[in-house]
């Protein structure tokens, strides 16, 4: 770090010795967005999955079928179906009905919003079964033997039993979006993720140096500017900075007008000392270019880039020996309004 100090204020001082003109000034600030796109992978579980078709037991508890099942239910039509297609016994335990015949039953069992998101192949027993469109009940078609119509029930039966748990189970659920970082697991098309973002308020205090422009065959194409900046992130996070960036002419049709490219390297003291990498555009903007005054300038910058950090600092006790380890990397962006003073000759 302390290297990279001298180096920074030797580039300052050489450019206030050996540049007559082209030294500038400028104050930059705006909003800079850091996110840590890994966080975003994290998979997030439910406390308790499912239940699956092979979750659906033949066989409960008692306590368990009344007060964890039937108490969470809120509808009539869901109650009665489970006391229809269970029956209880002189051991305490309700049992499924075996060689039970569903010959119909309601729409409303089948909760639209869970069943169309279940696999297709579950929902096979569906097409032994009509719809009445006016009553909003599906019969079992006629032409089905016995052995037949008990098979497809026992499907139908665990089908619609898997969907009402499924809408009583609170645990399988995982939030998303807006703080929440991570990627539900297990999940289908399309994958949603969070990650962790934060923004920051950022302040620059600019400086360097824009060298003669680059003219070949009596074309002006734009210049090279160098420059350095102290960095105040929340005003209390420094950091220094070094800038290049390529300034296009774009001649006497857009005189006010200078679009830039370049990228930049920065490094920070403390918040984990972080190295950063951006590339970074935009347009300087000269209100009184019209009476050939380009001192005064407008700029408007963005930049996208990534920043290296150690992630984890402890304390040994001694003040004088905080220890950080563990590199991690973000991903950030900003968007900065900025106003300066070139000393520069057109």
């Amino acid at each position: 770090m302390r290297i990279f100090i001298l180096s920074f204020l030797l580039l300052f001082g050489s450019l206030n010795i050996f540049s007559k003109e082209g030294f500038f000034l400028q104050n930059r600030s705006g909003a800079l967005i850091k996110i840590d796109f890994m966080s975003g992978f994290k998979q997030n579980n439910p406390v308790k999955k499912g239940p699956t078709l092979d979750d659906i037991k033949d066989k409960i508890n008692k306590n368990e079928f009344e007060k964890e099942i039937l108490d969470k239910l809120t509808e009539e039509i869901d109650k009665n179906f489970l006391k229809m297609v269970y029956e209880l016994r002189d051991d305490e335990n309700y049992y499924l009905k075996k060689d039970l015949i569903l010959t119909d039953f309601d729409s409303r069992l089948l909760k639209s919003h869970i069943t169309l998101n279940i696999t297709q192949d579950e929902k096979e027993f569906l097409k032994n079964y009509k719809l009445n469109y006016k009553t909003k009940i599906y019969s079992l078609k006629e032409n089905i033997d016995n052995e037949k119509a008990i098979e497809i029930s026992k499907k139908a039966i665990k089908f619609i039993l898997r969907v009402i748990l499924l809408d009583i189970n609170r645990e399988n659920e995982m939030p998303t979006g807006i703080d929440t970082e991570g990627s539900p697991m297990p999940h289908k098309f399309p994958r949603v993720f969070e990650a962790k973002s934060k923004g920051y308020f950022d302040i620059h205090f600019v400086w360097g140096y824009k060298f003669a422009d680059i003219i070949v065959d009596n074309v002006n194409y734009g210049a090279v500017t160098l420059g350095f900046s102290i960095n105040l992130t929340n005003i209390v996070m420094p950091s220094l900075e070094i800038m290049v960036k390529y300034n296009f002419n774009l001649g006497d049709k857009y005189p006010f007008f200078e679009p830039f490219v370049g990228g930049l390297i920065y490094g920070g003291f403390i918040d984990g000392f972080p190295i950063g990498i951006s590339a970074l555009g935009g347009c300087d903007i000269f209100p009184r270019a019209m009476e050939n005054d380009f001192n005064f300038y407008l700029s408007a910058e963005m930049r996208l880039g990534g920043v290296l950090y150690s992630k984890i600092y402890f304390d040994t006790g001694k003040n004088n020996e905080g220890i950080w380890k563990k590199f991690d990397f973000l991903i950030e962006s900003g968007f900065y309004f900025g106003a300066g003073y070139r000393w520069d000759k057109q």
